[in-house]
C-alpha cells in the first residue's frame, strides 16, 4: 500500500509525500531510535514521537518508505525539507502510539514471524519484567491475539476501544 492511501484511510497529515512506487508492508512503532535501527523491517512505516533529523535517518537506513509522526508533534523545516529531498514519506497524527498503531492494524499485515515460529517482537532488555517478556517469548505455542477492526471513532475517544 502506498504511504498516501495509508495516510487517507487512516485520516493522517501528508507533510512530505513519498516516491510514486513506495510499498508498505507493515509497520513498527518505537520512540527508541536504537531500538528502531536494530528491528525495523524494510517496507515498514515507522511511527514514532521523535521529530528530527535522527528518525528520518533510521527511516532511510532500514528502507522504511514512511515516517508517522504521533502526537501532532511539531515538524521542523529541516526535517519536513529532507523528507521531501529523499522521498520519504512524513506524515503526522493527534493519536498516540498506540492508537495510531491501531488505526494501521486493518491495512497493513503484522510483523514477519522469525524462523523459529514465533512472533517477532520487541521486548524490553532491561528492567523488571525483562526475563518474564523473554521466557515467555520463548514458550511453546506463544502468539500475538489478532487484531480486530477498530473505527476510528473510537481511537479518539478517551476511553479503550471495545472488543
Amino acid at each position: 500500500m502506498h504511504p498516501s492511501d495509508l495516510a487517507h484511510r487512516c485520516g493522517f497529515e501528508i507533510l512530505a509525500d513519498a516516491a510514486p512506487d513506495a510499498d508498505l508492508s507493515t509497520a513498527y512503532f518505537s520512540d527508541l531510535l536504537s531500538d528502531a535501527l536494530a528491528h525495523c523491517p524494510k517496507g515498514a512505516l515507522f511511527g514514532t514521537i521523535q521529530s528530527h533529523l535522527n528518525a528520518l535517518a533510521v527511516a532511510l537506513h532500514r528502507g522504511a518508505p514512511a515516517l508517522l509522526i504521533c502526537h501532532n508533534r511539531a515538524v521542523p523545516d529541516d526535517l519536513l525539507r529532507a523528507a521531501g529531498e529523499h522521498h520519504l514519506a512524513l506524515l503526522r497524527t493527534p493519536l498516540d502510539q498506540y492508537r495510531a498503531a491501531l488505526a494501521v492494524a486493518p491495512f497493513l499485515p503484522p510483523l514477519p514471524h522469525s524462523s523459529r515460529g514465533v512472533p517477532v517482537i520487541s521486548a524490553p532488555s532491561q528492567g523488571p519484567f525483562s526475563a518474564q517478556t523473554e521466557r515467555a517469548a520463548k514458550a511453546p505455542g506463544f502468539t500475538i491475539p489478532p487484531t480486530s477492526p477498530v473505527s476510528l471513532s473510537s481511537l479518539n475517544s478517551a476511553a479503550p476501544p471495545k472488543p
